[in-house]
């Protein structure tokens, strides 16, 4: 319900940085696996 209270401009911003954060974290994820299999 908070969200609602929220800017329109601030939820689109909070909603790229949450997608930036999980492109990262299987960035990290599939590095980690790339280089534990060699």
């Amino acid at each position: 319900m908070k969200a609602l209270l929220v800017p329109a401009p601030f939820q689109a911003q909070g909603l790229l940085l949450s997608e930036a954060s999980i492109f990262l974290i299987f960035r990290i994820i599939e590095e980690d696996c790339i280089s534990g299999d060699s």
